[in-house]
This record gives C-alpha cells, sequence and structure tokens, in this order.
C-alpha cells in the first residue's frame, strides 16, 4: 500500500505538466455553463492540494493553472450569455433543463453582481449564474474584476484541505500505514452506526408513528379489551403515546439480540470462532501509540467516568427539581450493576488473555454500563426536544449516544479486554434494560429537561474526568505485547567478524516491507550512548505530542524544534531518537536507535551488553503556504561522511561499511572495529 502510494506519488512528479493540466481543464469545465454541474472539480482541486502536500507537485503553479482555468471558464460562460441572451433558453440542455437557468436567475435577483463571486462556493448555481450575468448585460469589466477576484479565492479554499490532507498523509507514512487502518476501521464503524441511528430517527420514526395511526383508526373501530389496550396505549393525548411502540420494539430487538449472542456463547457456536479471529486481528494492529490513544479512548466507560455522569445529570435533576426524573435515572444506573453482575457469573465466560484478571467477560461490563447511562440519558434528553427541532435533535443526541458506546466497545476489543460476542451482547443487554426502564417511565407527565445544559455538563464530565484518568495515571496500562524473542549473547570479537552479519540490514515497517537502511550497529547501555552523542552535539529530540504536532502548523518554527516522527521496525518504536543541526537552517539531522535481540560481551567476564540498530536520517523543512511544514527526508545520512563517523570518532570498517561501536566502561571510549 505504501510502495504503491510513493510510486503513484513519483510517477506525478516526474511529470507535473499532465497533473497541472488535469487541474487546468477541471477547472475549466467546472466553470463551463451546464457542464459544471457534472465535473468533479473541486474534488480534483482537493486532491492536487493532497499532491502538493505530498510534495509530488508544486504549489504555486498548482494554484495558477486552476484560477486560469477557473476565470477562463466563467468567462466562457458570461460571453454564452452575452452572445445569446434569450435565445440561450432554445438551446439543448436549457431547453431541457429550464429549472437550472431559472435557479440562476433568481439567485442572480437576490445577491446582484456579488453572485459571481458567491457562486464560486454554491454547487447548484455556480456553472449558471455567469450566463444568467451576461443574459443580464452585467458591464464586462465589473465581471472580470469579480470573476478573477472569486478564482483567487476558490481555488486556495478548496487546495487547502487537500493539502493539509496530503500532509497528514506524509505524517502517517512516515510513522506506520498501520496507524491508518486503526483510523479508518473505527472511523467506518463509527459511521455505520451513528448513520444507522440517523436513519432510524429520520425514517423509522415516522413510518412507526404511521403504523401506530392504522393502528389506532382500529382500536376505535370496536369495544373489545385487546382495542381498548391499544387505543390507551397510541392515543396521542395518552402521555406514553409513540415513547411506547418504539420502546417495545427496541426491547424486542435487544433482547433477541442478546439471548441470540448468549446462546451461540454457550453452545460454543460459529461466533466464537469469530471471537478469536477478530481478537487475533486487532492484536496484528497494535501499536504502542494505538495501545495508548485506544486506553484514553477506553476511560470513557471506565467506572470513575460513568460514576461521575451519573452523579453530576443527578444533582442536576437535583436541583432543577425534577424528582421523578431524578429516581429513575438513579434507578436505571444502579440496578443495572446486579444484573450484569448476575448474568456474568452465570455464564463465566473466560475473559481474553490480555484482561487480565477480570472475573468474567460476557457480557462487557464496561460496554453494558456505558450503554445503559448513555442510552437512557439519550431517551431522556430525546424526549425533551421542542417540537420543532425534535427530529435534528434526536438525531445528534441519539447519534452522539451511540458513538460514545460504539468507541468504548472498540477501544476495549482493540486492548483485548472483550471478545467481540462480549461487545455484542453488552450493548444489547444495555439497549433492552433502557427500553424497559423507558417503557415504564414514558406513562408519566414531566416535566422537559432543559437540553443544552445537560448536554454541556455531560460534555463538561467527560472531558474532566478522561483527562484526570489519564493525567494521574488510573487508566491503566495498555495490554502486554507479544513476547519477544529470547536473546541472544555473542561476543565481541565474534561480532566484529561475521556476528554483525546476523542483524538485518534495513528497517522494516509493520507490513514486513524493507525501508531505509541501517547506518550502524552500537552495543552499550542506552544512557551512555546517549551521553557520548550529547558530547558530540547532538541532543535529544522532543517527546511527541498534541502541542509539538501543532508546530507543523506554525509558519516560522525553527527545523530543530519541530517534531520528530518515530519510525517502527518490526513493530517496535526506537529507544533512542537524538537530532543534530543541518548545514543550512533548514535541515537537520536525526539518529534513532532500535533494540535487539543480542548482547554482546568484550570477554567472558564482562557484562554483556544490549546490541542497537541505528540509521542518520537527512531532514528538510519546506514551508507551504507559509501555514504548513513540512519535514521530508531527503537522504539517508551516510554512516561513513562527516555527518556520522566524524561526529562519532569511529571511521567504518571496510569489511562492513558502517560502525560497529561498543561501550565497555565509562572510562573508556567506543571501541571500533580495526
Amino acid at each position: 500500500m505504501e510502495h504503491f502510494y510513493l510510486h503513484f506519488l513519483h510517477g506525478l512528479a516526474g511529470h507535473p505538466h499532465w497533473a497541472e493540466a488535469v487541474v487546468f481543464l477541471a477547472s475549466l469545465l467546472e466553470s463551463v455553463a451546464f457542464i459544471g454541474t457534472f465535473i468533479p472539480g473541486s474534488t480534483t482541486l482537493f486532491l492536487a492540494g493532497a499532491l502538493v502536500g505530498a510534495g509530488a507537485l508544486g504549489l504555486w503553479p498548482t494554484l495558477a493553472w486552476a484560477v486560469a482555468g477557473a476565470v477562463l471558464g466563467d468567462g466562457a460562460s458570461f460571453w454564452i450569455g452575452r452572445r445569446y441572451k434569450t435565445q440561450i433558453t432554445a438551446l439543448g440542455p436549457f431547453r431541457r433543463h429550464p429549472d437550472m437557468l431559472e435557479q440562476g436567475q433568481s439567485f442572480f435577483a437576490r445577491h446582484g453582481g456579488k453572485s459571481v463571486l458567491l457562486a464560486r462556493f454554491v454547487g447548484p448555481v455556480r456553472a449558471v449564474v455567469p450566463v444568467v450575468a451576461g443574459m443580464l448585460d452585467m458591464p464586462p469589466g465589473r465581471f472580470y474584476l469579480i470573476n478573477v477576484l472569486s478564482a483567487l479565492a476558490w481555488a486556495p479554499a478548496h487546495m487547502l484541505p487537500g493539502l493539509v490532507f496530503g500532509a497528514s498523509l506524509q505524517l502517517a507514512g512516515a510513522v506506520t500505514f498501520r496507524l491508518a487502518i486503526i483510523l479508518l476501521l473505527f472511523a467506518t464503524v463509527l459511521w455505520a452506526g451513528v448513520q444507522l441511528v440517523r436513519l432510524a430517527v429520520a425514517h423509522g420514526v415516522p413510518r412507526l408513528s404511521a403504523w401506530g395511526d392504522r393502528l389506532l383508526a382500529w382500536a376505535r373501530r370496536a369495544d373489545s379489551r385487546a382495542n381498548r389496550f391499544a387505543l390507551r396505549l397510541l392515543d396521542a393525548n395518552q402521555p406514553a403515546a409513540g415513547a411506547l411502540l418504539l420502546m417495545s420494539l427496541l426491547l424486542l430487538a435487544g433482547g433477541w439480540v442478546f439471548l441470540g449472542v448468549l446462546q451461540d456463547v454457550l453452545a460454543h457456536d460459529p461466533l466464537v470462532s469469530v471471537d478469536s479471529t477478530v481478537y487475533r486481528f486487532l492484536r496484528t494492529l497494535h501499536t504502542p501509540w494505538g495501545g495508548q490513544a485506544m486506553v484514553a479512548i477506553a476511560t470513557l466507560g471506565s467506572l470513575p467516568t460513568l460514576l461521575a455522569v451519573v452523579l453530576a445529570v443527578a444533582a442536576w435533576l437535583a436541583w432543577r427539581r425534577h424528582w421523578r426524573t431524578l429516581g429513575y435515572w438513579l434507578a436505571t444506573a444502579a440496578f443495572s450493576q446486579p444484573l450484569i453482575l448476575i448474568i456474568g457469573s452465570a455464564v463465566a465466560r473466560h475473559p481474553p488473555p490480555a484482561a487480565g484478571s477480570a472475573l468474567f467477560s460476557f457480557p462487557s461490563a464496561h460496554v453494558t454500563s456505558s450503554a445503559v447511562v448513555f442510552g437512557f440519558l439519550a431517551f431522556l434528553l430525546a424526549r425533551s426536544t421542542g417540537e420543532r427541532a425534535r427530529d435534528g435533535w434526536r438525531a445528534v443526541i441519539t447519534g452522539a449516544a451511540t458513538a460514545l458506546v460504539l468507541l468504548v466497545a472498540l477501544a476495549d476489543l482493540y486492548l483485548g479486554r472483550n471478545w467481540l460476542s462480549d461487545a455484542i451482547g453488552g450493548i444489547a443487554l444495555g439497549v433492552a434494560w433502557v427500553a424497559v426502564v423507558s417503557l415504564v417511565y414514558a406513562y408519566h407527565r414531566v416535566a422537559a429537561l432543559r437540553v443544552r445544559e445537560v448536554a454541556s455538563l455531560t460534555a463538561a464530565v467527560l472531558l474532566v474526568s478522561v483527562g484526570l484518568q489519564w493525567h494521574i495515571g488510573q487508566a491503566g496500562a495498555p495490554p502486554p505485547y507479544p513476547a519477544a524473542s529470547p536473546v541472544t549473547s555473542i561476543g565481541a570479537r565474534q561480532w566484529r567478524e561475521a556476528g554483525w552479519r546476523q542483524l538485518p540490514t534495513h528497517r522494516s515497517d509493520l507490513e514486513g516491507d524493507r525501508q531505509e537502511a541501517f547506518g550502524m550497529q552500537w552495543a552499550g547501555p542506552l544512557e551512555r550512548i546517549d551521553q557520548h552523542l550529547q558530547a558530540h552535539g547532538w541532543r535529544a529530540a522532543a517527546p511527541l505530542s498534541a502541542s509539538r504536532l501543532l508546530l507543523l502548523l506554525a509558519p516560522h518554527t525553527p527545523v530543530m524544534q519541530l517534531p520528530v516522527l518515530p519510525k517502527l521496525n518490526d513493530g517496535t518504536p526506537p529507544a533512542l531518537q537524538l537530532i543534530h543541526a543541518g548545514d543550512t537552517p533548514d535541515t537537520r539531522l536525526v539518529l534513532r536507535l532500535w533494540p535487539t535481540r543480542y548482547r554482546v560481551s568484550e570477554s567472558a567476564s564482562a557484562p554483556a551488553q544490549p546490541l542497537w540498530l541505528g540509521s542518520v536520517a537527512h531532514e528538510s523543512v519546506s514551508h507551504t503556504l507559509r501555514l504548513v511544514n513540512i519535514v521530508r527526508i531527503d537522504r539517508q545520512a551516510s554512516p561513513a561522511g562527516r555527518s556520522l563517523a566524524a561526529l562519532l570518532d569511529a571511521p567504518a570498517p571496510p569489511t562492513t561499511g558502517m560502525p560497529l561501536l561498543l561501550e565497555s566502561t565509562p572510562a573508556h571510549k567506543p571501541a571500533q572495529n580495526k
């Protein structure tokens, strides 16, 4: 995947004129009357911006071609309108689609001359307004002035998001493509879950309402016990109208899914095999940074976080004197815990190996509790929305609750705390429990809650709780990674003569592809190596953090202050990263050392020292549009040249082509092959 991407960029870099021609044609055709409606010019500019951000195209030539195409395209449309005037309605496209011209005329009538500028950013009329301007005899000088200004605003506005995206791809590619897989997986699941809920709210609720009206009409036709029950259930004057039907369906759906998963778990049906497959797959996606991020996300469903949300909302309900709602809120959260414990103890399913000392795994306590707390809170808020904004607010509220529960479930799956069936069963049980409580609650007439106050309070509590747990270290550590290979000890002479050949010559990313070559092998305590290098002008790279990453957006940040991107070797991050000033202000050297499974000893009595593989890269920074700093690797610094060997006073032996350095004692300088 990474190789294909790099080859694609190199191919475009070798033929930039073709790419610039495509940008020009797309910008031109998108602005031509009628044709522009079907040309994805904005998408083309986004992709062009991504290529600029990745370094495959130049910024200013690409912008110039995009602006030129946009100006000529609108100019051609203006000339067509000025040439044919009212006769244009007889031309083929406008004769078959008169509504397009009517929309353009209406837009021009509302906004006048500035509509030429505004139409650039309004899809349906962007290619029609210049035609209308020509038809209505807008002065050419005024039109072309606005035309050029609008093109100068339109091209950067559409290229800038792509430029940032391309730079982020460069960042992701420099670290690892596996992080991109994790992000894509999470984004897909979250998008699917939220969209499913949104569609259910937008289409399912109106359809349920229509079915309820039909059932209500049937109930009014006779005076039987069933008819009276249906009438009491569905009468719009009853406080339980509509909500009871929806909650009943959710109860049936949640209960059916939970019992189905429970049956599969008890009978060891194929779902159990899927559990193992998903567990192993997610373990292959582990990275140290992914683990830290998932630990933070998982705290959304931790006991301290959920308890903080429950107590904060309870305090607000008491303050606003919503006593009945307060009772239901506390009962929903409190009684769900014995239910989870009873079911978990009865099933007594063993958790995954990475779950540690958990008593049981089915249903997932984290996921079930999150579904109960966030689900019932979403029900209370959705029920309190106003009639005019109800559907929109319902979609936002239920979508946010769904995203929170899915995030907790996905994080626990990634960390190996639950099986897939544990998460599915936990969500289903939580939904069913919320539906049961909501069915009873919906019978009561209660005052509406202040949705924005409760939503803001919940968001603040989540941010503070997760931040505090992360800061004080209560979030827990990521699960242990697969055990490393056994350590191999070799003598210093054996290592210098032939043992160095047993180590890999190139860095291997998580996909198994060979990357840059290693420039040295160094044996010794990491602290002593660090001291030795810093004595020769190197300095420690700042730890990668969110604030450091934001420096990539600071226009005049010196290259020595920009973050150093950690690169993985066989899934392992570098143990040491140092930087050294380059020959120019915008360049630097970056040294990385990775651990190996080898140890080297000078003699039988001397302690064995860990052996490290190292590389030195020459990096330069370009200030694209003076908004984004893009750090690129120009080349791998030669280990035998001035960039490394002279600084270390360790010439590379001809037999190896790289320095073989050995830290023996603090009093000795690094020994090298003679």
